[in-house]
């Protein structure tokens, strides 16, 4: 029975382009008579009507590929530049369009199949091969899948019960009706009775080859059909001449006469119609004989000679339709001869010759039709050469074929992208407007093919560049720059892309050519295998060559830079022998039985085979890989080579391709793997992290990504996470907790979830989840903003589990989790058996509780150890010993400066590695604690940790750029690191909307040598104690005081500070800096609510006698006064009032205040003055080790590393005396976090910091203050107390609480010996008189 997913031959839709040329030059045949003149006109009209409603392209052994409308609407061209009167042909084809849903033709063809094979016997017999029968109607339906229905419906019938008893009838009807076609000696009058002819002729053909072998009645039914093709056009041709393979070998030792003579016929035969006969015939016969049949009988080499016969239009026409019908019926044995003889085909649509010009349109569209996908990049070639011909039809006719394949098959057109793309670009700005024309409208689907999802995500941008050079190529050269990609760069989209390049280096502007240069490095990078890159070499080294010799330093360096990218490939794989899979194909195939095959057929059949291991998954088993290679090797080499030496030839080639022995053929199990991609790529601005190595999760297990800082780690997590990745599966769930959850809404945390979760989850659902996470009523009705960091992430926790996804992603999930949050994280993780997790963190005591699997990222390759952590840290200890670890480095710090002594100029002759595999509490983690005298007997040296690096200097430390602050500088009154120029006093505060008090009479205070860190659990209120006291947050009004100095420069890094980068990813560090601090003020202090000026406020302050600004500042003894204009005054009338004054007046005269004060810190800093250059900016970001490159990048390019390091060196512009952080080393990478750390122990002024990592604390502060219960309790640790001032000593004598002997700190007023003595005098003075006795 017949199903339109198991057609027996793989068939290609006509190219609605290349009947496109029947219309805009003469009909197709030159028939003797008015019907065939007429039928030949209406040839295109049918063929172009039913280009967009056939069934498609199909694969042999893969289905049906569904067929899409018609490519484009060529009508939309405007008749300027196109083939002809679009809109004519449009009317006169309307009639033949097939109007019918896709629905509608299935249900058609479901009636066919369903027919009735009596109904169809009695109208065969009956003489009604017209009507009466749905399936000899369906013969000539308008649709290839009805006609398709009809014949296998007669074909059955001919040979099912109906027929029985009846054949010798049968075969007499129609016999009858074909005898009746060819007695008329007429052309059909349309495609559908061409159609009915064919299909007439290929059943009469079906019933002759049921008669018995020897038979006498088989040779003259042979001779009967041959004579029936002068009747029919060529896809009635198509239909018929199959029929003759059956009985082929009835002619017995007549077979090379009469192949000779239609072989004449088809190449000398003075009208079309006797060519198109002869070539059908030579073409059927040759099917049924088999692929030795072309040798024995000399046809290629009569084709050749044809088609190079330059005085003989006849023979070039008989050339093309021989070729034609081969390529149609002949079977797959003429392929590797139609692919040879195709450049010359279609190079002669552009002929002198009308006849020779439509006999090569046809020819074009049949081999087109006829080849395998498999073998579409073998045809490219020859489309190049169609495109680069002289002539103007070869390249309409070519450009059609690429558009019309691009769209149908875009995966496997894309592989002729490289040998193509040059000819087409030509074809693009060809001066013919026929050309040009078609190559503009043809440029989407044909650039659309590359599978690169980066390229394809600015393919718009591209093809602007390619269209319009002048005004879009920079534009598309700094989007390729500053594009990650996740994907390696493959030859079809290097053939897309590097025009754009090109076009940048042959550009005048110096920058263009830059930014060219420096995205060629950037792409080269890209390229997995440089075979790929081998066809562009030519055309890229002499342009970058050029630019090596330019005159600007910068354009040299690099051009440079690339060009040793370029060829630092090739030449590292010069050496290396990549196998090719159609080299093991060839090889395989001359090992078991191939030496007698043609070297056509041998280099066409190793082709094939080559292309489908090429494009078959890595992780398909070898055995079904095989199958897939013998059924193509098969196919081809029918007649020629035995089943048995091609399956065998497909198994060996398969194996050597993948270096595998026999026994993998008998492996056909396959992992549950949830996610699987192979030979991934992962680049971030130019850099290769990852390159050609496989991801794939296996469902349920938990993994954890270890590797050094840098490696890519976190963004291959992003990548994954936006399902970027070329064959990620689309229909997988993934929820990413990339960071704990922000929010500047002022709703309920209940209401804010309700919004986030997905559709169908109820409110009671998301009450429920955030209890099980440890959510109160309380706490639910908060806002997000009240919450600490802790809490955040244990939101996002919550949101994770509503969404339920079947792969979960986590980085440093355990950043800002106090022990209990950390402990109720694992024991979830540990319940979600059902959900892939894949993790990355630095804790490895986490690590060890929840993981089933690691994945070992190093030297650009995924690692998978099916392992818990520690299994994997005893089977590979020198892997974990190198790994970083913030615990490691900061215990690392104290050996800094120990080292630098050892060594002359800080550079270390010997480091030892103090990385150890000990047990701490049970458990396997990596300890930094060594032995310098193991040390010294251990002759292989073991990986330097980040710190040490940062210690060494020198080589040792090049990899690790360091940090340097700069010095504070003094502060006015305040001669000693020990004196209090910061502190908060009986301090309340509790948020808006809650009840709960997060502080209550807390009391702190800061000196410039203060280290000192917040400690507490989550929620405990850390952060709000800090933004208090840097007057982020206001603490409750009229409890307590907090108080600074008023010339005191503070850095705030909170939690969160990477994230308000975002507003400028499209900037440079260097913009960054330049507008945050433009006019010497910082932007970002601004925007705290302790210095904005509301709306409302600013309205109190315009109305007339309110204060409307501050413009002076005096210190008058040990107060101070500012001086204030209101509104209404002149400039000139001003008033100084005292501080104290102020404080008692409207919240906003407080702003203007503290706004004052920040304008007179930068002229004391210098700040005001400092310039903004280009120079000095580049110079301090230098100091944060951010070189010139990242400088000048965009942020959105730089890692997570460099972000934190851009924050730091924006924060220290102000040359600060106090630096707080929040949890500095959650988002830190290990690099920097030593350079941070060091730099911190360097600093001059004080520190604040909040951290939950006790090694950090423990290595840079001197005190903790732990923050509970509303109240802070500061402790000293153990071994690092500090000098306590003479103020200190007198307020602790006085009890904790008290502050009042803090007042000659804060009044900046400390006496000398002078001062004391004159003060005394002062006193002695005022006393009067003394008497003797001591009395006045």
């Amino acid at each position: 029975s017949y199903s339109p997913a198991r057609r027996p031959r793989a068939a290609w839709s006509v190219s609605i382009y290349a009947f496109f040329l029947y219309r805009v030059t003469a009909p197709l045949s030159a028939a003797p008579s008015k019907h065939s003149q007429q039928f030949a006109d209406r040839e295109f009209k049918h063929a172009s009507n039913s280009s967009m409603n056939t069934g498609g392209i199909t694969l042999e052994h893969k289905g049906k590929i569904p067929s899409n409308a018609s490519f484009g609407n060529l009508n939309r061209i405007s008749s300027s530049a196109s083939f002809g009167n679009l809109s004519e042909m449009s009317a006169q084809s309307a009639a033949e369009m097939d109007e019918r849903s896709g629905d509608q033709i299935h249900a058609h063809v479901e009636k066919t199949l369903g027919s009735s094979h009596a109904d169809f016997i009695a109208a065969v017999l009956a003489g009604a091969t017209a009507v009466s029968s749905v399936a000899l109607t369906g013969l000539g339906d308008v649709s290839e899948d009805v006609r398709e229905a009809g014949i296998s419906v007669a074909r059955a019938a001919l040979s099912g019960d109906a027929s029985k008893g009846k054949e010798a009838e049968l075969l007499a009807a129609l016999a009858a009706a074909v005898d009746a076609d060819v007695a008329k000696g007429e052309a059909p009058m349309n495609r559908q009775e061409d159609h009915i002819r064919g299909g007439i002729i290929a059943l009469y053909g079906h019933c002759a080859a049921g008669l018995p072998a020897g038979d006498a009645g088989r040779e003259p039914a042979l001779q009967r059909i041959l004579q029936a093709l002068h009747v029919v056009g060529d896809h009635g041709a198509y239909v018929a001449a199959p029929a003759l393979a059956k009985l082929a070998h009835d002619l017995g030792a007549n077979d090379a006469a009469t192949v000779s003579k239609l072989v004449a016929e088809a190449l000398k035969g003075a009208t079309a119609v006797e060519r198109r006969a002869g070539a059908a015939g030579v073409a059927g016969i040759v099917n049924g004989m088999g692929g030795a049949a072309i040798g024995k009988f000399g046809i290629v080499a009569a084709i050749t000679e044809s088609l190079a016969a330059k005085k003989d239009a006849v023979a070039r026409a008989g050339g093309c339709a021989l070729y034609t019908h081969m390529c149609r019926t002949a079977g797959r044995s003429f392929e590797p001869f139609a692919i040879g003889l195709a450049a010359t085909v279609f190079i002669l649509q552009g002929d002198q010759s009308s006849d020779v010009r439509h006999a090569a349109d046809a020819a074009q569209a049949a081999v087109v039709s006829s080849l395998p996908l498999t073998a579409m990049k073998l045809l490219a070639p020859a489309l190049a050469a169609a495109m680069m011909s002289k002539s103007w039809q070869p390249k309409v006719g070519a450009l059609g074929i690429c558009g019309d394949l691009a769209q149908r098959v875009p995966s496997y057109f894309m592989r002729t992208l490289p040998e193509i793309f040059p000819a087409f670009l030509e074809c693009v700005f060809d001066t013919h407007p026929k050309v040009s024309a078609i190559a503009g409208h043809v440029m989407v689907p044909i650039a659309s093919c590359v599978k690169n999802p980066e390229v394809i995500g600015m393919l718009d941008l591209i093809i602007d560049a390619i269209r319009n050079p002048q005004l879009k190529t920079e534009p598309c050269l700094d989007k390729l720059m500053e594009t990650t990609f996740v994907n390696s760069m493959d030859a079809p989209s290097l053939a897309v892309v590097l025009p754009v390049i090109m076009r940048g280096l042959r550009e005048r502007a110096m920058d263009i050519k830059k930014k060219a240069a420096v995205t060629c490095g950037n792409i080269c990078a890209l390229v997995d295998d440089v075979r790929d890159l081998n066809p562009f070499i030519p055309s890229l080294k002499p342009e970058l060559e050029k630019c090596e010799e330019h005159s600007h330093p910068d354009l040299r360096e690099c051009a440079t830079k690339a060009k040793a990218g370029l060829m630092k490939g090739v030449d590292a794989q010069a050496g290396v022998e990549r196998k090719i899979a159609s080299q093991c194909v060839q090889v395989a195939l001359k090992a078991h039985g191939a030496a007698a095959l043609d070297h056509e057929t041998a280099a066409y059949a190793a082709s094939l085979g080559g292309w489908v291991i090429d494009m078959a998954p890595l992780r398909i088993p070898p055995a079904i890989l095989a199958n897939d290679v013998k059924r193509e090797l098969m196919s081809v080499l029918e007649g020629q080579m035995s089943d048995t030496d091609c399956a065998v030839a497909a198994e060996t080639a398969v194996l050597d391709y993948k270096g595998l022995d026999a026994e993998a053929l008998n492996n056909l199990d396959q992992a549950d793997f949830i996610v699987d991609l192979q030979g991934i790529i992962l680049a971030f601005a130019g850099r290769v992290l990852l390159q050609r190595t496989n991801f794939s999760l296996e469902r349920g297990h938990t993994y954890g990504i270890v590797g050094q800082n840098g490696t890519g780690k976190t963004t291959l997590l992003n990548r994954v996470a936006a399902k970027d990745i070329a064959g990620f599966p689309a229909d997988v769930s993934i929820y990413y907790i990339l960071h704990e959850i922000l929010s500047e809404k002022e709703e309920t945390i209940v209401d804010f979830m309700v919004q986030m979760v997905p559709a169908g989850v109820t409110r009671e659902t998301v009450v429920s989840t955030l209890r099980e996470v440890g959510f109160d009523d309380v706490k639910m009705a908060a806002t997000i903003q009240s919450l600490s960091g802790g809490w955040r992430m244990k939101l996002a926790i919550a949101r994770a589990m509503l969404w339920d996804a079947e792969v979960l992603l986590l980085d440093e999930p355990t950043n800002h989790l106090d022990t209990a949050a950390i402990a109720w994280l694992v024991s979830y993780l540990r319940s979600l058996t059902k959900t892939t997790i894949c993790l990355v963190s630095h804790d490895y005591d986490f690590l060890a509780e929840v993981l089933t699997d690691v994945i070992h990222l190093s030297d650009k390759t995924l690692t998978y150890y099916p392992m818990g952590f520690r299994d994997f840290q005893a089977l590979k200890p020198e892997i974990v010993a190198a790994l970083p670890s913030p615990d490691n480095a900061i215990k690392k710090q104290a050996t800094i400066e120990k080292d630098k002594e050892k060594v002359p100029g800080g550079a270390m002759k010997k480091i030892p590695s103090m990385a150890r595999v000990a047990s701490v509490s049970g458990m396997s983690t990596v300890s930094s604690i060594g032995d310098e005298e193991e040390e010294e007997e251990e002759e292989v040296a073991k990986p330097m940790n980040a710190i040490d690096a940062v210690a060494a200097g020198g080589e040792a430390a090049a990899h690790i750029k360091p940090i340097r602050f700069p010095d504070p500088g003094p502060l006015d009154g305040v001669k000693s690191r020990q004196k209090v120029i910061m502190y908060m006093k009986d301090v309340s505060f509790k948020y808006p909307g809650t009840d709960k008090c997060i502080l209550t009479a807390a009391n702190v205070k800061i000196t410039q040598g203060s280290r000192a860190a917040l400690v507490g659990l989550n929620g405990a209120g850390k952060t709000t104690l800090m933004k208090i006291l840097i007057g982020e947050l206001q603490a409750d009004s009229e409890v307590g005081e907090v108080w600074q100095h008023h010339n005191l420069r503070l850095a705030y890094i909170a939690q969160h500070s990477m994230h308000h980068l975002e507003e400028s990813i499209e900037n440079t560090p260097l913009e960054y800096l330049q507008n945050r601090f433009y006019l010497g003020r910082d932007k970002e202090i601004s925007k705290r609510s302790s210095h904005n000026l509301t709306k409302e406020e600013l309205a109190i302050a315009n109305e007339r006698g309110q204060i409307a600004e501050v413009v002076g500042r005096q210190e008058r003894g040990k107060h101070l006064f500012y001086e204030i204009r209101r509104s209404g005054r002149k400039e000139s009338d001003t008033d100084w009032e005292m501080m104290s004054a102020l404080e008692r007046k409207d919240a906003y005269v407080m702003k203007m205040v503290r706004n004052f004060d920040e304008k007179m810190k930068s002229m004391q800093s210098g700040m005001d003055l400092r310039p903004l250059t280009k120079e000095e900016v580049r110079l301090h970001l230098a100091e944060f080790g951010i070189d010139e490159d990242l400088a000048m990048g965009k942020i959105k390019r730089m890692s997570g590393g460099q972000k934190s390091r851009l924050v730091l060196a924006a924060a220290m512009w102000i040359n600060p005396h106090i630096i707080a952080l929040d949890e500095p080393t959650n988002y830190l990478d290990n690099d920097t976090l030593a350079a941070l750390t060091k730099a911190l122990s360097d600093f001059k002024g004080g520190v604040l910091t909040i951290s939950h990592n006790k090694a950090f604390v423990n290595e840079l502060c001197t005190e903790t203050w732990t923050v509970g219960d509303g109240v802070v309790i500061a402790e000293a640790i153990e071994g690092k107390g500090k000098k306590v001032s003479v103020a200190e000593r007198r307020a602790q004598k006085m009890g904790n609480d008290s502050y009042d002997d803090l007042t000659e700190v804060k009044e900046n007023k400390k006496q000398t010996a002078a001062e004391r003595k004159a003060e005394a005098e002062r006193k002695a003075k005022n006393k009067g008189p003394q008497r003797g006795d001591g009395k006045k």
